[in-house]
């Protein structure tokens, strides 16, 4: 799996993803796939442009990806969205 469009930060007992190509469906699905698995109970995923008007595959896609997961995906009005992981 290619995550070119990743920056990983290491801080002590715990990792920050960064996913600096906006608006980009495929890489941030991939991000996901990989990351998430290794998210512990309680991480978060904060999505920026979740919301963005002129790219509605990428919410659309975030939401179908989190559908079957037993997190909360909580949207904001503002456009971004938030991941909890494992707290249902």
């Amino acid at each position: 799996m290619e995550l070119k469009f990743i920056k990983i930060i290491l801080l002590p007992k715990s990792y920050w993803v960064f996913l600096y190509r906006r608006f980009l469906t495929k890489p941030t699905i991939s991000a996901l796939e990989f990351f998430l698995p290794k998210l512990v109970i309680g991480g978060v995923i904060i999505f920026d442009d979740y919301g963005s008007i002129g790219h509605p595959d990428t919410k659309i896609e975030i939401d179908q990806f989190f559908s079957d997961k037993s997190g909360i995906l909580m949207k904001s009005p503002t456009g971004q969205a938030i991941y909890f992981n494992n707290i249902s």
